[in-house]
C-alpha cells in the first residue's frame, strides 16, 4: 500500500511540478502574449508553495485531532484527480479579452490541485507511513519512497508524455491531463476499500489542537 499509493502521489506531483508551468508558457505562446507566461509561473510558485505549505501543516493537525488518515487519503486523493482533470477545460489558446481571466483560472487550479495533494499525499500519507512503522522497517520503507519520485518521472516522461501537444488546433492537453487525473482518482477509491489506519493513533483534544498545530515550530521541540 505504501508503495502503490506513494507512487500515485509522486505521478500527480511530477505533473503539477513540470507540466503545469510548461501547460502556462503554451497558453500564452499560442496566445501571442509570451510575456504573461513569466508572472503567471511565477506566482504559481510562490502560491502553490504557501497553499503547500499551510495546508500540510494544518491537515496533518486536522488528521491528528481526528485520529484517522484513511479518510484524507482516500478522499483526498479523489479530489487530487479532480483538480488535476480541471486543465483540460483551459484552452491552449485565448482570446485577447480573455487572457487575464485564463491566468487567474491557471494560478488558482494550480492552488487547488496542491490543496489537495498537500492534505492527502504531504500531510495525511506521511503520517500513516509513520504510523505503521517503526525502528525496525521504517528506514527501509522511507529509503524505498524516496526512489519513486525518480520511477514517477519515467512513467509519465515515457508512458504518458505524448499524450501532452502544444498545438492549440489538436488541443491533445486535455486527453493528457484526463488521462493523468484518472490515476489519483482510482487510487483514492481503491484506498477505501483497501487502506487501512494504524490501532491506536493518538487523537488531539480540542484544546490541544492549537498547540499540536504549532508544536514543530516551538523553540524547544527544535533544539530537542
Amino acid at each position: 500500500s505504501a508503495i502503490f499509493f506513494g507512487l500515485v502521489g509522486q505521478v500527480a506531483w511530477i505533473v503539477e511540478n513540470m507540466y503545469f508551468a510548461t501547460f502556462a508558457q503554451d497558453v500564452f505562446a499560442n496566445s501571442g502574449r509570451s510575456d504573461m507566461s513569466y508572472w503567471v509561473t511565477t506566482w504559481m510558485v510562490i502560491l502553490s508553495a504557501l497553499a503547500a505549505t499551510l495546508t500540510t501543516i494544518f491537515a496533518g493537525a486536522l488528521s491528528d485531532k481526528a485520529g484517522k488518515r484513511k479518510p484524507f487519503i482516500a478522499l483526498g486523493y479523489i479530489f487530487w484527480g479532480v483538480t488535476i482533470m480541471l486543465f483540460a477545460f483551459l484552452p491552449m489558446r485565448a482570446e485577447a479579452n480573455s487572457l487575464m481571466l485564463i491566468a487567474v483560472l491557471i494560478v488558482l487550479f494550480d492552488c487547488i490541485m496542491t490543496f489537495a495533494g498537500s492534505t492527502s499525499n504531504d500531510a495525511a500519507f506521511n503520517a500513516w507511513v509513520a504510523d505503521n512503522t517503526d525502528d525496525t522497517n521504517r528506514g527501509k520503507l522511507n529509503g524505498i519512497l524516496s526512489i519513486l519520485p525518480v520511477i514517477a518521472v519515467v512513467i509519465v516522461f515515457v508512458g504518458l508524455s505524448s499524450f501532452y501537444e502544444s498545438d492549440p488546433v489538436s488541443n491533445s492537453n486535455a486527453k493528457f491531463f484526463i488521462i493523468i487525473g484518472i490515476i489519483p482518482l482510482i487510487a483514492g477509491i481503491l484506498a477505501l476499500f483497501t487502506l487501512k489506519d494504524a490501532p491506536g493513533i493518538k487523537t488531539t483534544a480540542q484544546e490541544g489542537a492549537v498547540k499540536d498545530t504549532f508544536y514543530g515550530f516551538r523553540s524547544e521541540t527544535i533544539r530537542s
